[in-house]
C-alpha cells in the first residue's frame, strides 16, 4: 500500500504552498498583462503565447486562481457546515477590499488621470453611475470620463476586475448547494457537479458561444471542489500530477478537433454555414461588432 499522503492530509499541513501559489499567479497575472497593456510596438507576446498562441500566462494565472478558489471553498464548508458563517465569511473576503479599490478608482486615480476639468468630472452622470453600478460586483461598468483614453486599450479602468463577476457567482451557488445538504453528500455533490460538467462539455463540443471563456474558468472551480470531496482517496505525486496535465491536454486537443470537423462539415453543407450556431459565431467574428466585442474581451484580462 502506498504510503503518500493523500490530497487532503498534505493541504492540512501549514506548508501546503496554497499562499505561494497565489502569489505566483498574481506575478503572472502581471508580467501577462504587461504585453498588451503596456507600450508593446513591437506587438511582443508573452513567453506562453508567443509558444501556443491560444493562451497566454496572465489566462493561466485566472485559471490557477479558480482552482484554489474552488479547493479551498469546498474544503473549507467540509469542516464547517455553516451558512450564515460561510456568507459572512464571503463577504469580508471581497467586499472590504474591493470597495477600496472601486473608491480609489473613482475619486483618486479617476481624478488625478482624467482629461475632462475636475469639476466637470465629479459632475458628470457617468462618474457616479460607474460607482453605483459596480457596487455589485457582478457586472461592470469600466468607462470613467476623460480617463485613460489614449491607452491600448481606450476608456476601460481596471479591466482585470472581469473574473471577478463570475467568482462571486459561483460562491453563491455554491452556497446554495451548501443551503440544499448537497456540499455535505459526497456522491450526490459528484453527480450534481459531474451533470454541469458533461453539459458545458457538450457546449462546447456544438459550438455555443462564451465569450470571456468563462465556462472553462467555471469548470476548472468545480474540478477543484471535486477533488477537496475526494482528497481523502487522491494521492498526488510528480507522476500523478504530469499525467493529469497529459491527460488535460489531449482532452483540450480532441475537444478543438471535434470543434474543427463539425465547423468544417457545416461549411461544406451546400457552401452554407448559416445553420450552425458555432458557425454563426466565427462569421460574427469579422465583423465590426464582433471585433468591438472581442477588445473588450481583451481589455477585461
Amino acid at each position: 500500500m502506498s504510503t503518500s499522503p493523500t490530497l487532503a492530509d498534505a493541504a492540512d499541513r501549514r506548508t501546503d504552498n496554497f499562499l505561494p501559489l497565489r502569489h505566483l499567479a498574481a506575478r503572472l497575472v502581471i508580467y501577462g498583462h504587461s504585453y498588451p497593456l503596456g507600450n508593446n510596438v513591437l506587438e511582443q507576446k508573452d513567453l506562453l503565447h508567443a509558444w501556443l498562441p491560444s493562451y497566454s500566462i496572465s489566462r493561466c494565472a485566472v485559471f490557477l486562481f479558480f482552482a484554489i478558489s474552488g479547493y479551498l471553498l469546498t474544503s473549507s464548508l467540509l469542516r464547517h457546515p455553516s451558512v450564515l458563517r460561510y456568507a459572512w465569511h464571503r463577504m469580508l473576503r471581497v467586499y472590504p477590499a474591493y470597495l477600496a479599490c472601486l473608491l480609489l478608482c473613482v475619486l483618486a486615480l479617476g481624478a488625478w488621470f482624467t482629461s475632462w476639468p475636475l469639476a466637470d468630472y465629479f459632475h458628470a452622470p457617468e462618474t457616479w453611475e460607474h460607482l453605483r453600478h459596480n457596487l455589485k460586483p457582478t457586472s461592470f461598468r469600466w468607462h470613467l470620463p476623460g480617463v485613460f483614453e489614449s491607452n491600448p486599450y481606450p476608456g476601460v479602468v481596471n479591466g482585470s476586475l472581469w473574473s471577478l463577476g463570475l467568482e462571486v457567482r459561483w460562491y453563491f451557488w455554491l452556497g446554495l448547494l451548501l443551503v440544499l445538504g448537497v456540499v455535505r453528500r459526497r456522491r450526490v455533490f459528484t453527480a450534481v457537479v459531474g451533470s454541469w460538467l458533461l453539459y458545458a462539455t457538450w457546449q462546447t463540443v456544438q459550438g455555443v458561444p462564451d465569450p470571456l471563456g468563462y465556462r472553462a474558468l467555471a469548470q476548472t472551480f468545480l474540478l477543484a471542489a471535486l477533488a477537496a470531496q475526494w482528497g481523502q482517496h487522491l494521492r498526488p505525486s510528480h507522476l500523478w500530477i504530469l499525467a493529469r496535465w497529459y491527460c488535460c491536454g489531449w482532452l483540450a486537443q480532441a475537444t478543438g478537433l471535434l470543434w474543427r470537423c463539425r465547423w468544417w462539415r457545416c461549411s461544406s453543407r451546400s457552401g452554407r454555414r448559416t445553420g450552425c450556431r458555432g458557425c454563426a459565431g466565427r462569421e460574427a467574428a469579422i465583423t465590426p461588432t464582433a471585433s468591438s466585442s472581442m477588445d473588450s474581451r481583451c481589455s477585461r484580462r
